[in-house]
């Protein structure tokens, strides 16, 4: 079996928990929704650790789409998770 991410702590290897999650991308200010991402989520299956990868290569929608907002509010309370940009660093397209 190919060991696509492993938990360090647990020394396992991590199983998808969840495909096709949404992942929404802020501003440097941490709350401005700026991109939307599809990814999978991954998790330890001793320690429960989470990790988000399997980004696609380029975003669902962007803030500058005029269906920005649309595509936003379809999006489930629960199923988002919402990272900082000033934490991405993504090479120039």
């Amino acid at each position: 079996m190919p060991l696509n991410y492993c938990c360090v702590d647990c020394a396992v290897a991590m199983r998808p928990r969840k495909n096709d999650i949404r992942v929404i991308e802020t501003l440097d200010d941490g709350v401005t929704p700026y991109r939307i991402w599809c990814a999978d989520l991954w998790e330890c299956p001793r320690c429960s650790y989470e990790l988000i990868a399997g980004f696609g290569i380029k975003p669902i929608a962007e803030k500058r789409d005029k269906d920005f907002a649309e595509e936003l509010a379809e999006i489930p309370p629960g199923d988002a998770h919402w990272i900082s940009g000033k934490l991405i660093s993504l090479p120039p397209n």
